[in-house]
């Protein structure tokens, strides 16, 4: 589903954000979620607060757009901890421990 996400982060797109991701929730689907042009790092939080609101699992969202303000936060989020052999392999320099 997508792609989907705030322009102006008003409160009226509230409502247009949540409507496809129950949409994608209720069929499975995965979302697809794009970050605002203008202030990025406030539409991310603002775009992950939404997610986390909805019924749609964060594991089924990409969210894309992201520069370099937002793509530690927006990785954060969406990794989960490693486990397994993962868990002990060396992580990339600057990736989330």
């Amino acid at each position: 589903m997508g792609e989907i996400g705030y322009d102006s982060m008003i409160p009226a797109e509230d409502t247009v954000l949540a409507a496809p991701l129950q949409l994608a929730a209720d069929h499975g689907l995965p979302a697809l979620v794009h970050t605002p042009h203008r202030d990025k790092l406030a539409g991310l939080r603002r775009t992950l607060d939404a997610v986390r609101e909805s019924a749609q699992s964060a594991e089924r969202v990409l969210v894309d757009h992201l520069n370099e303000t937002t793509v530690a936060e927006a990785r954060s989020w969406s990794t989960p901890p490693p486990t397994g052999a993962a868990a002990t392999r060396p992580r990339p320099a600057g990736w989330p421990t």
